[in-house]
């Protein structure tokens, strides 16, 4: 639609006036100069008690032939105030609403008038402002908005984001601070309704009156109108007001109430979730180290992710405004917020801002991860350290591959560990990056090992006392048949002793049972201390996983110094090659080859592999800093909106219908068991946890149990 001054509707804009000349003269003295003399403008008094305020008003318009004025012979409150607008206003001319506390811009008018007219059924427009509710800039915003300097920040988050706006976008309703109406609406369905008497909610009646006629109110996105805090009421008059009239209008419009929930939680453009971080509200980059889903339990993920955490923080806290987000149980179990500033304690996948980039160390198994990350995070990077879980169909529930397609098709980066496992990405999902996405293929690696010197736990103690000597170490756990265990231990026909450190099932148990030399102890609950105690004790450590995406356990016996008997697969290879001149790597590709490899390290002379003599080159402070440098590349990445909206559409759709219940079907895969019958199956087991692992194991089951998380029972 192209406008001139000849073809462009004509405009009244009312300005009903009751008190506070300062905030009248600044909304006059902005209309002066920003409204075109072919528009008109009507100042009502109305019966003003203030001193001096008609004599004011008369004073300011005096010569400027654009102005009338109207006294009202009595106080008739906004609502009648305005009406009385209409019945002034010259014949034909549309309707411009506007409070006595705003200050307008250039080329507002012109603006709202070419959004008002880019369609038919468009009857309402209002645009842009510091202090209008759904049509604020920033849509969200975690500083006060109450500060002086407020306006002009949001004016300017509004000039920096209203290049990557549409001229206008449909709104559920109108906002009267300035709100522009067609005039043949207003003929053919009146203004507003005076039972409303002194204000608040007139115009969102007028909104739904003619949106039940199929007219919307839109948002000028390209026009920006300044609004002051009225002054018109006191808090407390205005809370009586509001709640004496939303009554009447919940009554009259009950749609109402769920239009304006559903454009807040499900259809506010994208761009408008972010416009505080788009808008560059704020000094630094907002960056959330995300460990929301971190289970309370010591593992290779957790050493994975708290050790990055600890040689990140140092420079990350001070590059960017740097926070953590952890469940409750995970942060009593880690001590992170003793550790660590702006850790914030998150149990519902809820934030309390928005942050340019979100970035998870760990893989995500739950939709509401993926959720969160669409709701607060502008770009997100995600790691994956291995794909097991859908690869091997025992661990793979019915949403966990439409998860993680889903979570790295948006990601704006993405690390894995090693650069087999972005090999075994690509083949499985059959997974291209996009144009604007980022893969970094890197090595997790590991810090020098604990002291031995620390304190153990006395069954710890107890434990060191019932070792043999210069035992193999096997890492593993019967639970997880990746982790090849159950095979390794029927292979094992040697009499050398043995300890297992990882939980072995109860099948497997007579591969073990009546032998001397044969120890089992569980992990998860053990000291850094005992661990490393075990590696110093140790002739040589086996490692029989057949599937992994990273080499924890083959650091730590680089570490250590130990010879590894190792399975030949392609992950394993990655990890040792950089390491191979220091002669402990020992590959078997048949389970039978293990005896003779284990004995042929028995021979070896001397004692030369005892002891923690050997350090890595690569340390978790070069991750630390190869992982920030990834993250300043993705944060220095332009704002890709047409992506943004794509991502928004699709995973807030996929949240709808998740959180309606219509998402990916009913039944768990394979077969979905009734509430009561798992819970009968789960009762004994939490038992069984609690006797064995103590209180605090038992409630960090209990937190992932509420939230529908049943962890395997060596976890």
């Amino acid at each position: 639609m192209t406008m001139d001054d000849t073809t462009s509707p004509k405009v009244t804009i009312i300005i009903p006036a009751y008190k506070d000349w300062a905030s009248l003269c600044a909304c006059l003295t902005s209309c002066d100069r920003h409204v075109k003399s072919s528009h008109e403008i009507i100042v009502i008094n109305d019966a003003s008690p203030e001193v001096g305020f008609e004599q004011r008003i008369k004073e300011f318009i005096h010569g400027k032939q654009k102005f009338r004025y109207y006294l009202n012979g009595e106080n008739l409150g906004f609502v009648k105030s305005c009406n009385k607008g209409v019945e002034l206003a010259t014949s034909g001319n549309d309707i411009l609403l506007l409070n006595s506390d705003t200050e307008v811009t250039s080329g507002f008018l012109e603006e709202m008038l070419f959004c008002l007219y880019a369609s038919d059924r468009h009857g309402v427009c209002c645009p842009r402002s510091n202090n209008a509710t759904l049509v604020s800039v920033p849509f969200f915003y975690t500083g006060s908005r109450h500060d002086k300097g407020y306006p002009a920040l949001s004016f300017s988050a509004w000039q920096n984001l209203k290049g990557f706006l549409p001229r206008h976008h449909v709104i559920p309703t109108g906002q009267g601070f300035c709100m522009l109406v067609k005039r043949q609406l207003v003929t053919n369905f009146g203004l507003f309704d005076e039972i409303y008497r002194a204000g608040y909610n007139e115009e969102n009646d007028f909104c739904c009156r003619i949106n039940r006629h199929g007219y919307s109110a839109v948002a000028a996105n390209h026009a920006f109108v300044f609004h002051l805090e009225t002054k018109s009421f006191s808090a407390e008059q205005k809370n009586l007001l509001e709640s004496r009239n939303r009554k009447i209008l919940d009554k009259r419009y009950p749609e109402y109430e769920s239009a304006v929930f559903y454009y807040f939680n499900w259809d506010t453009p994208a761009i408008e979730r972010f416009a505080d971080i788009a808008g560059s509200c704020y000094a630094k980059k907002k960056v959330l180290f995300d460990l929301t889903r971190l289970i309370s339990q010591r593992n290779g993920t957790a050493e994975h992710v708290l050790s990055l955490l600890e040689a990140m923080y140092p420079k990350a806290s001070v590059a960017y405004d740097f926070y953590i987000s952890v469940n409750s149980a995970a942060n009593l179990y880690f001590n992170l917020s003793e550790r660590f500033n702006n850790v914030l304690i998150n149990d519902t996948f809820e934030l309390p801002f928005r942050f340019d980039l979100i970035y998870v160390p760990n893989q995500i198994f739950e939709y509401e991860n993926l959720f969160m990350l669409n709701r607060f995070g502008v770009k997100y990077i995600v790691d994956i350290l291995d794909i097991i879980c859908v690869r091997s169909n025992y661990l793979r529930n019915k949403d966990t591959k439409h998860i993680f397609h889903t979570t790295m098709m948006y990601a704006d980066g993405l690390l894995v560990n090693s650069k087999t496992v972005w090999r075994d990405i690509q083949d499985f999902f059959q997974f291209t990056l996009r144009a604007h996405q980022q893969v970094l293929p890197m090595h997790i690696s590991k810090s020098a090992h604990p002291e031995n010197d620390v304190a153990l736990s006395p069954e710890e103690l107890a434990l060191v006392e019932s070792l043999p000597e210069d035992f193999v170490l096997i890492i593993g756990n019967s639970h997880y048949y990746h982790k090849a265990l159950a095979v390794t231990l029927k292979n094992i026909q040697g009499n050398y002793p043995v300890v297992i450190l990882g939980e072995v099932a109860a099948e497997d148990d007579q591969s073990i049972a009546g032998k001397k030399n044969r120890v089992s102890i569980k992990n998860g609950g053990l000291t850094d201390s005992f661990i490393s105690l075990l590696h110093t004790k140790c002739k040589c450590i086996l490692y029989p996983s057949q599937y992994e995406g990273f080499g924890l356990t083959i650091l730590s016996a680089i570490l250590y110094g130990k010879p590894i008997v190792l399975f030949n697969s392609e992950i394993n290879r990655e990890v040792s090659a950089p390491h191979e001149d220091k002669g402990l790597f020992f590959f078997f590709d048949h389970f039978h080859q293990i005896d003779s490899i284990i004995s042929a390290i028995y021979m070896l002379p001397g004692d030369q592999k005892r002891g923690p003599s050997l350090r890595l080159d690569r340390g978790w402070e070069t991750v630390a800093q190869e992982t920030i440098s990834f993250l300043d590349r993705v944060l220095a990445e332009p704002l890709d909106t047409e992506w943004l909206d794509t991502r928004n559409n699709h995973i807030t759709q996929l949240e709808l219908l998740y959180k309606t219940g219509a998402a990916m079907g009913d039944g768990e895969y394979p077969e979905k068991k009734s509430k009561t019958t798992q819970l009968r199956e789960d009762l004994p087991k939490a038992w069984n946890v609690i006797k064995k692992r103590g209180i605090v194991n038992g409630l960090a089951r209990a937190y992932w149990y509420a939230r529908g998380v049943r962890m395997p029972d060596n976890v």
